[in-house]
C-alpha cells in the first residue's frame, strides 16, 4: 500500500461547486464541464439488491461470479436520518449535496 491511499477520493475533481472531502457523487460522473452525465448507467448501493442482475449483465466479469459477497467486514455506521433529523446539518447536506438529489431522485424535502 502507498502511504497516501487514505487521501484516495477525498479531493473535490475540479468540476463541484464545492472542492470538499466528500465531493459530491455527481461530480464523479460528469463530464469535464462538469454539466453532463457521462456514464451509462448509475447503479446505486440502496438499491443494489433489486438492480444486482442487471449490474452482473453490465459488467462481464461480476457476471462470471453469479453472486455477491454478504460477507461485509465495513463496520456500522449510524443511520442517515441521525444526521438529517438536526435541522442545521440536514440543511448543509442538501445545499452541499443538491446536485445529487436532484440527478439521482433523492428525497429533497
Amino acid at each position: 500500500g502507498n502511504p497516501e491511499h487514505h487521501n484516495f477520493g477525498s479531493h473535490g475533481h475540479g468540476n463541484e461547486e464545492y472542492p470538499t472531502m466528500n465531493a459530491t457523487q455527481t461530480s464523479w460522473l460528469v463530464d469535464e464541464t462538469g454539466q453532463e452525465i457521462v456514464v451509462k448507467k448509475v447503479f446505486q448501493l440502496e438499491h443494489l439488491n433489486e438492480s444486482i442482475e442487471e449490474l452482473f449483465e453490465a459488467i462481464p466479469c461480476l457476471a462470471k461470479a453469479k453472486t455477491m459477497s454478504n460477507n461485509n467486514q465495513t463496520p456500522k455506521y449510524p443511520h442517515i436520518s441521525k444526521f438529517t433529523k438536526n435541522e442545521i446539518t440536514n440543511r448543509i447536506m442538501r445545499e452541499v449535496f443538491a446536485v445529487d438529489y436532484a440527478n439521482f431522485g433523492y428525497d429533497s424535502s
